[in-house]
């Protein structure tokens, strides 16, 4: 992260591995497989991957006939952290503002939060929220929720950034299995260790 732009931005940053010993043996996962970008920001800013939005379904879960994901009163917990130098987190007095949307694109949460020792941290009560869950064939795609926080200095408008989550109940019983949802689902999984050389994780 590069901080003093005026805005969040991103920059492509191409970068190249090679491979220097293409027949040797080794783990693959080490090397870089994916897009990498330099993100610019702020001299005060959000701090990357910092918006955390973990859920609990506090009511009853209520089921429909399939065509919508089932739905529950839930409560989240919006955590933020911010970033930046030294000079600049001692001169600033910031603030969050948080909005989320429903999977529908529909506002259900204004809120707003100050900081403090670099954290912002504040809960949302969400009635009748549509919950996650893993989709079926010709079922609907799973719910999600879009926050969008924004990072204000005295006012003035510094960092924003969009993060989507799920609002899910999940439950292990040690003689029935795994529960989604209240809704009794087979973890069904395998674990694949890719070490074939020259070859990777792409």
């Amino acid at each position: 992260m590069v901080r003093g732009a005026s805005a969040r931005s991103a920059l492509p940053a191409p970068l190249r591995a090679p491979l220097l010993i293409p027949r040797r043996r080794c783990w693959q996962g080490g090397g870089i497989y994916r897009h990498t970008k330099v993100i610019v920001t702020e001299p005060v800013a959000i701090a990357h991957d910092s918006v955390y939005v973990p859920s609990e379904v506090t009511g009853a879960i209520t089921r429909g006939d399939g065509s919508a994901p089932p739905t529950a009163d839930a409560t989240v917990t919006i955590q933020a952290n911010v970033t930046g130098t030294t000079a600049a987190l001692a001169a600033a007095d910031l603030s969050f503002a948080f909005e989320i949307f429903d999977p529908k694109g529909a506002s259900v949460y204004k809120g707003s939060a100050d900081v403090a020792s670099g954290t912002a941290s504040t809960t949302a009560d969400l009635k009748a929220a549509s919950l996650w869950e893993q989709p079926a064939d010709n079922s609907p795609t799973a719910a999600l929720y879009t926050i969008v926080a924004t990072l204000s200095d005295k006012g003035a408008v510094k960092d924003s950034v969009n993060v989507t989550f799920g609002i899910r109940k999940l439950k292990f019983d040690a003689d029935k299995g795994f529960f989604l949802n209240d809704k009794h689902v087979k973890v069904k999984g395998m674990c694949n260790h890719q070490d074939f050389a020259g070859v990777g994780t792409a």
